[in-house]
């Protein structure tokens, strides 16, 4: 067995959908168990949503978000470690003004391969299209369920 190993802070970095994402291994190098990312998330919040074939866990480094996970809500801040099994709807809130900084683990890899294709599409035209992004989520293995929650309701 062979290792790997990524000297510094870099990778192939893509920002979409509200995150900037790192890429540590897409999957390769790891016979294709999981994708690690380091993700900046500074958007306001995710949609709900689900992802049908892949586990999706986060542990956070830096700032406060709030998980919406099967219908409880909770917060988490660094050193946190969150798993959202497959097919369970969730969502993030970034809580704050500072970004929320993370490292994301994919099991198994594939459908992070969105966020590159929103980036060559084009977001802005995609978020104009809201019917396409769903498609394109879908065909990625991702069913976008509805906004965040709204906390003043």
């Amino acid at each position: 067995m062979t290792s790997f190993f990524l000297s510094g802070p870099g990778g192939p970095e893509v920002t979409a959908l509200g995150s900037t994402y790192v890429t540590k291994t897409d999957g390769t190098a790891v016979g294709g168990a999981y994708s690690l990312m380091e993700e900046t998330f500074w958007s306001d919040s995710t949609p709900l949503h689900t992802h049908v074939a892949a586990e999706e866990s986060f542990y956070v480094l830096d700032g406060d978000v709030e998980l919406h996970v099967a219908g409880r809500t909770s917060t988490a801040g660094p050193g946190a470690f969150i798993t959202v099994p497959r097919g369970v709807v969730h969502g993030l809130r970034r809580l704050g003004t500072s970004p929320v900084r993370m490292l994301t683990i994919i099991s198994p890899p594939g459908f992070e391969q969105i966020f590159a294709e929103v980036a060559e599409r084009g977001e802005e035209a995609l978020l104009a299209d809201p019917e396409a992004l769903v498609a394109l989520a879908e065909q990625h293995g991702t069913v976008i369920v509805g906004d965040y929650p709204d906390r003043s309701r």
